[in-house]
């Protein structure tokens, strides 16, 4: 799969997640997104204290910040599988804020977090894989707007880019 999605196959809202992903081949921008945000902690998994680390007070952990990257996955994933089985019914939308906040307190080690991150992302390459190149083109509607799978592809990889780049700035430079 190589095509990248164009204007149209997205809401303008998810552009710039688009745009953070230079590769022209999907399957490769998974891999590299989510190897780049796996060896960002390479030295931090051990390090228990970055995981409730916070750059500012109001602003969520490192350990949210992960487990926001998951969930958003799993949204996004969701999304593609509903559009390549040629879902109809529209999905909604999801308050990422709430999901987070909804986790409560538990502080997961970096370590597990990424671990997780790595079994999402592993089953998010799979999916795309096992599609076929017509799937690329189907689309659903998911909070109120038309999205293709080719572009959900790229948003998982562009958002996970985008996170990645906060991580290194505003919370590991600080550790």
């Amino acid at each position: 799969m190589n095509d990248r999605p164009q204007k149209g196959e997205f809401d303008e809202y998810y552009e710039g997640y688009i745009n953070l992903v230079p590769e022209a081949d999907l399957r490769s921008a998974l891999i590299d997104s989510g190897t780049e945000l796996v060896r960002m902690f390479g030295h931090h998994e051990t390090n228990l204290s970055l995981s409730d680390h916070r750059y500012e007070p109001s602003k969520w952990t490192v350990s949210q910040v992960l487990l926001h990257l998951i969930d958003a996955e799993n949204v996004f994933l969701n999304r593609a599988l509903w559009a390549a089985r040629q879902e109809n019914s529209p999905l909604p939308g999801y308050n990422h804020n709430a999901w987070v906040e909804s986790f409560g307190d538990r502080v997961l080690s970096v370590s597990s977090m990424i671990q997780w991150f790595r079994i999402q992302r592993q089953n998010t390459v799979m999916f795309f894989e096992h599609l076929e190149d017509s799937d690329y083109d189907l689309s659903c509607e998911a909070n109120h707007a038309r999205v293709t799978v080719r572009a959900l592809g790229y948003i998982i990889a562009g958002h996970t880019r985008h996170h990645a780049t906060i991580l290194k700035e505003r919370y590991l430079q600080m550790q």
